[in-house]
């Protein structure tokens, strides 16, 4: 019995653990920030500039871009500018929807990050 105890508490540790390892997402929705594209879609292989506003000044700011079909990238601490905007051009390698998160430390004492600004980008 003092094993089955003990085993049954070590199960349900490990599945505590991992659920709240496994859990992601963010600490807060979406932030005061607001991204944008230039031009709106694009073509595989194409450039468009991403546009963020309102971001976080004084803390680091990371941008995580995700595609089902691609590895995640992420990139940062980005060099924020003090009015709280950012810009850099990128040409993504295939089509689909193409998510940008813009992400900065937990303000609120979790350790999910918070989301300063998202937009995606159909590329076509």
């Amino acid at each position: 019995m003092r094993h089955f105890v003990l085993a049954a508490g070590i199960a349900f540790a490990g599945v505590a653990v991992a659920s709240d390892a496994l859990a992601g997402g963010y600490s807060h929705g979406s932030g005061s920030g607001s991204c944008s594209f230039t031009p709106s879609t694009a073509l595989v292989g194409q450039s468009f500039t991403v546009n963020a506003v309102g971001l976080p000044t004084g803390v680091e700011v990371d941008l995580v871009v995700t595609n089902y079909e691609a590895p995640t990238h992420t990139y940062g601490p980005l060099a924020v500018n003090p009015d709280g905007t950012w810009s850099a051009t990128f040409a993504e390698p295939n089509d689909g929807w193409w998510n940008f998160d813009f992400v900065s430390p937990s303000t609120n004492a979790t350790r999910l990050p918070n989301r300063d600004a998202f937009c995606k980008i159909r590329i076509g």
